[in-house]
Formats: C-alpha cells, sequence, structure tokens
C-alpha cells in the first residue's frame, strides 16, 4: 500500500510536535505546539481557502486539548 501525501504530512507533523515537547527549553521548561494541516489543491484550488482551512485546523486542536496535529 502506497503512503499518500497527506499521510506523510501528518507524520512529519506528529514527528516535528513531539520532538518539540521533547525538548527541554531553558528558562522555558516544557513547551508544547499544536499543528493543522490543510491541503493545496486537494482541499481547494484557492491558496487563501486552504490557508483559512489550517487556520481553523489549528484552532480545532489546540480547543480539543492542544498539543496535537489536526
Amino acid at each position: 500500500m502506497a503512503t499518500s501525501d497527506p499521510e506523510i504530512t501528518f507524520q512529519a507533523a506528529e514527528r516535528l510536535r513531539k520532538a518539540v515537547e521533547l525538548t527541554e527549553m531553558e528558562d522555558m521548561g516544557t513547551v508544547t505546539i499544536s499543528i493543522g494541516i490543510a491541503y493545496w489543491p486537494r482541499n481547494s484550488e484557492d491558496v487563501e481557502d486552504v490557508l483559512r482551512m489550517a487556520d481553523q485546523k489549528l484552532y480545532q486542536a489546540k480547543h480539543e486539548g492542544r498539543n496535537c496535529t489536526r
């Protein structure tokens, strides 16, 4: 089974998210990130729409407990 671009993107985002979480920041302690993903042109031909979708996914991640990828 071939891996699709969205799967690769999600896996890369998760690796980044986990790496940040595991990195001890001097004078800050643990830092976490939330990531929202949307795909151009799969989700929309309009780049602005795709950016809005990614932003919505980011806020979804924040509202669902943070430190996650959506």
